[in-house]
C-alpha cells in the first residue's frame, strides 16, 4: 500500500463533508476497510452478509441499503451474493480518498464482473 491509514481517514472524512453519509454507510465503509487492511490490502474479497451484520449489529436490509448508497457515492464496489449459492464480493476504492490526483476512475480499474 502506498499510502497511510491517516492519508486514507482524514481523506474520508473531508469526502464526507460534502457528500451525505449515515453513520450506519460509514460503519460500514470503515468495517469494510478494517477487512481489507487484515486482508493485506488484497481488494478483492468476499463477506457474508451474517458476518457484516453480526459484527455491526445491522439487519439485512439495513446492510443492503447501505452497501448501495456506498457504491453509488463512488467508494466501493460490490457483487451481491446469491442466496446459498455464492458470496458478496467487494472492493474499496480508498485511494480515492488520498489527494486530489488519485481518483475512483484513474487508479481503478473494477476486476469484479457482474
Amino acid at each position: 500500500m502506498k499510502h497511510s491509514l491517516y492519508d486514507i481517514f482524514s481523506g474520508f472524512w473531508e469526502f464526507r463533508k460534502n457528500t451525505a453519509l449515515t453513520s450506519v454507510q460509514c460503519d460500514l465503509f470503515f468495517f469494510l476497510l478494517n477487512e481489507l487492511n487484515k486482508r493485506r490490502w488484497d481488494n478483492n474479497f468476499k463477506l457474508q452478509n451474517g458476518y457484516i451484520c453480526n459484527a455491526l449489529n445491522i439487519t439485512d436490509n439495513t446492510l443492503r441499503a447501505a452497501r448501495e448508497q456506498l457504491k453509488i457515492a463512488g467508494i466501493i464496489n460490490y457483487i451481491p451474493g446469491k442466496t446459498r449459492q455464492s458470496v458478496p464480493e467487494y472492493e474499496v476504492y480508498y485511494l480515492k480518498f488520498c489527494g486530489n490526483k488519485h481518483n475512483r476512475s484513474e487508479e481503478h480499474t473494477s476486476e469484479l464482473q457482474s
